[in-house]
């Protein structure tokens, strides 16, 4: 339970954050830049919040946290929990947006012990309920890793958005580029330092 607990917070922490107050700094020893699809992300935001927590986020040129298109994070939780256990935590928080998002949904791919989340969640418009203000794909790498001879869950995770009536073009645009941007997230390797 305990293992639980903290996965659910290290996703909780996740969520795309507002990076205004701190410095950004390298925790991961990874890079200012990390390539992905033939794009270049440039370090945007850092957390290290516990000393079993760290995560990164990266972004196009001129891109910020707070409303980014596109974004790249690399995470590294060390913790005894599994891969498995990591995807079964964020599939229960979809489970239950579900409830309050008609627009997610997701998918798990599986590999050994390696994952792919691939989802859609929305938001609404305050000003017009009816409305969506902003729709995110996102694609989750789970992966079991021993750095240093300490166990951990690295997550490599591809995110891009679309506001506004940009919206179901970006919608209907998602499997055309799905399956490249998968093949291209398991395929990456980060050299931890």
């Amino acid at each position: 339970m305990k293992n639980t607990k903290i996965i659910i917070a290290l996703f909780l922490l996740l969520l795309p954050s507002l990076a205004n107050a701190q410095k950004v700094k390298d925790y991961l020893k990874t890079g200012n830049t990390i390539k992905f699809c033939k794009t270049s992300f440039l370090l945007g935001y850092s957390s290290n919040p516990t000393k079993d927590l760290v995560f990164q986020e990266y972004f196009p040129q001129g891109e910020k946290p707070e409303s980014y298109n596109e974004m790249f994070t690399v995470s590294l939780h060390y913790a005894e929990a599994t891969a498995s256990m990591a995807v079964e935590a964020k599939i229960k928080e979809l489970e239950e947006r579900k409830k309050t998002d008609a627009c997610c949904n997701y998918k798990v791919y599986k590999n050994g012990d390696e994952f792919i989340l691939d989802f859609l969640v929305s938001a609404k418009d305050p000003e017009n309920p009816e409305c969506l203000s902003v729709a995110e794909h996102d694609l989750h790498y789970y992966k079991q890793v021993t750095i240093n001879g300490k166990k951990g869950i690295q997550l490599l995770f591809y995110s891009h958005r679309a506001y506004g009536d940009d919206i179901i073009p970006f919608i209907k645009k998602i499997p055309e580029t799905n399956e490249k941007n998968i093949l291209e997230l398991t395929k990456m390797r980060i050299n931890f330092k």
